[in-house]
């Protein structure tokens, strides 16, 4: 197994990773090099730090979904005023790509189902969607990934499931 780290993330090639994905019967390669969105840090004495995965990772399937990539593309729906895209745990999947959308009145879940069909690859879409009439917010105004996930977690986050 070979280690590098490109841009803060570590990155493994090994002859034992996987070949890749069986799409429609083609086999879609994998990457020569992957990761798992760990982000670390080199340090010039040789010493690697590991610092976590990055909160707006989601790992689904097998699969690095970026939470941003999801929120941009539901942002552009009518209706929708903000949305913060996190995991949820999932048995088979590890998380389940999970959005909470902040409107005022529910946008319809055909509307947002289409525009993340039209836009991600089917691992990255949202399989389980809530409305909220206000996202938790930090102290710079962004929605609060990490307070969302741990309210989604203990069933305190006041949303309701889209239909």
């Amino acid at each position: 197994m070979e280690l590098d780290v490109r841009d803060g993330v570590l990155r493994l090639r090994s002859p034992l990773a996987f070949d890749g994905y069986l799409r429609g019967g083609e086999l879609e390669p994998a990457p020569e090099w992957s990761s798992v969105g760990d982000r670390v840090e080199l340090r010039g004495d040789g010493t690697l730090v590991v610092h976590g995965r990055d909160s707006a990772t989601i790992s689904s399937g097998g699969r690095l979904v970026s939470a941003e990539e999801v929120e941009a593309v539901l942002r552009a729906v009518p209706g929708v005023d903000d949305v913060l895209v996190t995991g949820t745990p999932h048995p088979r999947l590890g998380a389940l790509v999970t959005a909470v959308v902040e409107a005022d009145t529910a946008p319809a879940l055909a509307e947002l189902r289409a525009a993340a069909r039209a836009a991600l690859e089917p691992g990255k879409r949202p399989r389980r969607w809530l409305r909220t009439k206000a996202l938790p917010r930090t102290a710079s105004g962004k929605p609060a990934r990490a307070l969302v996930a741990e309210q989604l977690a203990d069933g305190t986050l006041a949303a309701e499931p889209l239909r």
